[in-house]
């Protein structure tokens, strides 16, 4: 997903006194993500970064509180789809299909339980079953939502009818209930946030047609970078997937929401793999850092995503012909 999905992690960290570095290294996180909010980062990693903090800060409402400071702003391109569009329901189905622009971790829908204003409508959060989805990620999630859907609507105060977490009740789900203003349940099948089916027919409160030439050429481009050149796309999720652990086929072809067939098939299309390019992508970093000469060889042999050295041995003769030892010497 994008790193903007975690905007304000640095702020919410300083208010709490902490220094999010640290964390991130250790959930295999790029510290450019801190930046950088177009940077892809991995969905299941930031699920793990967002309880690592939680708990090790002492902060048992993190992603909550996180989500509370977040707007449409946050969704990137896709936040500006909504501002072509006449209605909130127009709006809201915009940015659901355009999601996969935005991350491939989950899927959002927008659908109305019941019939005519008897019902409620529903958006539902669907994270993908790999990804580790907890209270952090789905709280944050939510919070989000609300705020989107009072932006677009233009009601600041906007609370919804009832929230519902497909996770275990905390000990203190309070703040929830506060923020959200409406009756909040856990333990549910389903991450759920229902609101007043009559919004979706109000007009939103963002409509600005000016940025439609804008808005259309930066979508083409941003679907072309991820849909046709796929060896591009897939060196520049390989860079960012390796210090995670995460650096699969599997994994990059989720992130171009490809099937990995299909991944494999677009690749060798364009007369690579894979495995090639993830091949050549580690021989560019070994060489680089090694010629730093500031890490142990196990350090080396980590950051390439190697179990051990003895494969990175391995791995760096067929390269060179020579141990990574002799290289360095």
């Amino acid at each position: 997903m994008r790193a903007g999905a975690l905007s304000g992690l640095r702020e919410l960290a300083a208010q709490l006194a902490q220094v999010p570095e640290p964390l991130l290294l250790r959930c295999g996180m790029p510290l450019a993500m801190l930046d950088d909010p177009d940077l892809r980062i991995p969905y299941a990693s930031a699920c793990r970064l967002l309880e690592e903090c939680a708990q090790e800060w002492h902060c048992p409402d993190f992603g909550l509180r996180l989500g509370q400071s977040q707007q449409i702003d946050v969704l990137g391109p896709i936040g500006l789809v909504a501002r072509l569009t006449d209605t909130v329901g127009d709006a809201l189905v915009a940015l659901c299909d355009h999601m996969n622009a935005h991350a491939t971790g989950f899927t959002m829908s927008l659908g109305v339980k019941g019939v005519d204003n008897q019902g409620t409508a529903v958006v539902t959060y669907t994270p993908n079953p790999r990804g580790g989805a907890r209270r952090q990620k789905l709280e944050l999630a939510m919070a989000a939502v609300r705020n989107v859907i009072a932006m677009i609507s233009g009601q600041p105060a906007f609370a919804p009818i009832a929230v519902n977490f497909a996770c275990p009740e905390p000990s203190d789900s309070a703040s929830a209930k506060a923020f959200f203003r409406c009756a909040v349940r856990y333990g549910e099948a389903e991450t759920t946030l229902r609101f007043d089916p009559a919004m979706l027919k109000q007009p939103t409160a963002i409509r600005d047609r000016a940025i439609e030439p804008l808005v259309r050429s930066y979508m083409v481009g941003l679907h072309d970078q991820l849909g046709e050149d796929v060896a591009a796309a897939t060196r520049s999720l390989i860079a960012t997937l390796l210090p995670s652990g995460l650096c699969t086929r599997e994994a990059v072809a989720e992130c171009l929401n490809l099937h990995p067939r299909t991944l494999q098939r677009r690749l060798e299309a364009q007369g690579t793999s894979f495995s090639q390019l993830l091949d050549e992508y580690r021989r560019e970093l070994a060489m680089d850092l090694l010629g730093r000469g500031t890490m142990r060889l196990v350090q080396v042999a980590d950051a390439l995503g190697y179990a051990d050295q003895s494969v990175f041995n391995q791995a760096f003769r067929r390269w060179t012909n020579a141990t990574p030892s002799e290289y360095r010497n």
